[in-house]
């Protein structure tokens, strides 16, 4: 492989490495920058979420614990469920009414706080009372409720997330003494959670919901119709329901969330089974939605059943996102400029080595080679030749030997006069440099002619020692010399020719483009002639076409061009049957259809031509049927879909046709056509340039008045 070539692949290969490293580098640096800044905004959620809800805990505890105090210092509710501990059925039954009518007022008042139940049991686990179900009792929850058996055993206080029988919620449950510190009975305050995510709602703006693990839903009566009452599956997952919430939670809310989790399901099912509080962003297209977990644990075992999550909006992140995918594109461009600034630098230092090396070896080439095609020579103070080269002695025909301590006029030509050759000792003896032509003859007699320079010599301690001189052969520029008078004359001769056959050639190329203009118009005037429409509309058209394109701000010479393509326009109309072409009354929908495709017929004729003319031509034959508002043909196309020249060729076409006799029609007078202009302005023709064609009125008549038929 070539040197440079291998150089080459070496360094593309090196700049790529650099180049991915340093993206990479600010990739990682901006990525964890981002998943920083994003982390810290998620820690931040979570803990919001946990502090609003830890407030709306304590509230509830504070109430709970009020709840308690006012019912264990009550010596009447504590004295009636000692009685009603031992009792018989009837006895339970006045006193649980007693019990009912006595604790109303506090329970009515701690509903509104958002406590869902005030449940009492006794030691043996079974109710005395629900006061929210005061007619359900006597059933025995030993198999459902883990709070009662705890506060049984430790007698203290428990409190916590715990499912009932009906409904999941926030039990505080404490026990209740008799005057003798003899546990008679258990007391529950629960909140629901369906409270603390209104509470969420109404006061911080947060949509909150709950959802619990299925496995925990293990009495029979949770297998029912009753638990799909309450319980949906959970989108974020399998293992989990839903908690339903009357006025929270809508069909549409669900399905713009389970798109969000689906397209995150896996990282939350990670997350969920680590049992920890987290938070995953997603972002869309204008925003960033952040989904927060808030692990609830039970009483029973202190295990996570349950979480509350939440869904709220975040432009931050969305914006954090916008930036960083804005930073690393631009440090991709940056980057790859730079990667491509330094692999043409290293071109370049590549390409100055190889010049260095070609020099180099030009160099040592010219070296070896001076000696046997340069003219060179040396000489002693006194001018005698101490040194000459092969070059030398080959021009001369006289061998080294033959030259060495030789004088160096020995080979002096006889029309070289004497003062010469002194006037060149004078120059270089004076320590000056001497240049001139020399006349020079060979051992054979011959003669050649040399430019010279000639220079003193130094040794290698400056001392002057002799005389050297380079030589270049200009015999040949000696006899061109002598050419060059003769040649002066014919040059004059040959100029003259030159001129001439320019002026034809010039006057043939415009005879070229005249007859191209008159054989495309001549070719526009058949397509109308085929109609029974008179050559002079298309040159009106034309003229009308360069007026509007003018006054468009198209160049003159553009401008000129589209007057020499416009008459063309109709140039399809070749293809169409006489019949339909000169129709004296209305098209059918067949007629009319086939009418059409001249459009497309004369696109046809004329797009493959390399011409510029031709290539005009077919544009405006192609779309000078289009209309502004996209209702013409063949293409429906809208505005400034439509070409110029179409859009120009189509607006001086119908002025003219409207003010001209048709088969089918009589001419409109001027009023008539000012006013279709002006109705058809924006529909089908180009606002402005029916503005133009109005502002500049009087040359579209000037010219209709000069061409008429």
């Amino acid at each position: 492989m070539d040197k440079s070539k291998y150089m080459n692949i070496q360094i593309k290969i090196v700049l790529v490495i650099i180049f991915i490293l340093l993206y990479s580098i600010f990739f990682s640096i901006t990525n964890n920058d981002k998943n920083n800044r994003i982390s810290s905004i998620l820690n931040n959620h979570v803990n919001n979420l946990k502090t609003q809800q830890y407030i709306i805990n304590n509230y509830f505890e504070t109430d709970a614990e009020i709840i308690k105090d006012k019912i264990t210092n009550n010596n009447e509710i504590v004295s009636i469920l000692k009685k009603a501990n031992n009792s018989s059925k009837e006895i339970k039954n006045i006193l649980r009414k007693k019990f009912f009518n006595l604790l109303s007022p506090l329970y009515e008042e701690s509903r509104k706080r958002g406590v869902l139940q005030l449940h009492f049991v006794f030691t043996n686990n079974k109710t005395f009372l629900r006061m929210h179900k005061p007619l359900k009792y006597g059933d025995d929850l030993t198999n459902f409720r883990d709070s009662y058996a705890i506060v049984k055993e430790k007698k203290t206080i428990v409190k916590g997330f715990e499912l009932g029988k009906s409904a999941h919620a926030y039990r505080y449950v404490f026990p209740i003494f008799d005057e003798n510190y003899k546990h008679i009975a258990s007391a529950e305050v629960s909140l629901n959670t369906q409270y603390i995510q209104k509470k969420l709602l109404t006061l911080n703006k947060i949509h909150t919901h709950f959802i619990v693990n299925k496995r925990i839903f293990n009495a029979k009566k949770w297998q029912s119709e009753k638990l799909l009452l309450k319980y949906l599956p959970a989108i974020e997952s399998k293992d989990y329901m839903h908690s339903i919430v009357d006025g929270i939670y809508s069909t549409k809310q669900l399905k713009k969330e389970k798109y969000i989790v689906d397209n995150i399901k896996d990282k939350i099912t990670r997350k969920i089974k680590s049992k920890k509080e987290f938070a995953i962003e997603y972002d869309l297209k204008d925003i960033t939605k952040i989904i927060t977990f808030i692990p609830v644990k039970n009483i029973k075992d202190n295990d996570v059943v349950a979480y509350l999550v939440s869904y709220e909006d975040n432009n931050t992140i969305h914006d954090i996102y916008s930036h960083f995918y804005h930073k690393n594109i631009l440090a991709f461009i940056v980057f790859l400029i730079l990667l491509i600034l330094l692999y043409k630098n290293k071109l370049r230092e590549i390409s100055r080595i190889k010049k260095s090396e070609k020099v180099t070896m030009d160099l040592i080439g010219q070296i070896n080679a001076f000696d046997k095609n340069v003219i060179f020579s040396k000489t002693n103070l006194a001018g005698n030749i101490t040194h000459a080269s092969d070059a030398f002695c080959k021009m001369s025909g006289y061998s080294k030997e033959e030259l060495l301590n030789q004088p160096h006029n020995m080979i002096r030509h006889n029309d070289m006069s004497k003062n010469d050759f002194k006037e060149l000792w004078k120059t270089i003896q004076s320590g000056k440099t001497w240049y001139g032509e020399v006349k020079n003859r060979k051992k054979n007699g011959e003669f050649y002619w040399v430019r010279s320079t000639i220079e003193l010599d130094y040794d290698k301690k400056g001392r002057h020692i002799g005389y050297y001189a380079v030589r270049h052969v200009i015999t040949a520029q000696k006899k061109v010399e002598e050419l060059k008078v003769k040649l002066e004359s014919v040059n004059c001769d040959l100029e003259d020719k030159v001129k001439q056959r320019t002026q034809e050639i010039v006057d043939l190329n415009k005879e070229i483009q005249e007859t191209q203009k008159e054989v495309v118009f001549t070719m526009g005037a058949i397509g109308e002639t085929r109609s029974e429409e008179t050559g002079n509309h298309v040159k009106r058209v034309a003229q009308y076409s360069k007026i509007l394109a003018l006054h468009y701000g198209i160049d003159e010479k553009d401008a000129e061009m589209l007057k020499q393509a416009s008459p063309m326009h109709d140039i399809g109309k070749v293809g169409i049957p006489d019949s339909i072409l000169n129709k004296p009354g209305r098209f059918n929908d067949e007629e009319r259809q086939i009418m059409n495709t001249h459009s497309q017929l004369g696109y046809d004729m004329l797009k493959h031509s390399n011409r510029d003319l031709l290539k005009l031509a077919s544009i405006v034959a192609y779309e000078h049927h289009e209309k502004w508002d996209g209702t013409g043909y063949p293409n429906r196309l809208k505005g400034e879909e439509i070409n110029i020249y179409g859009r120009i060729t189509a607006l001086a076409d119908v002025f003219d046709a409207l003010g001209s006799d048709r088969i089918y029609k009589k001419a409109w007078n001027d009023e008539k056509i000012f006013k279709f202009f002006k109705e058809e302005s924006g529909k089908q023709f180009d606002p402005k340039l029916v503005d133009l064609f109005f502002e500049n009125i009087s040359e579209f008549l000037y010219v209709r008045d000069t061409l008429r038929d």
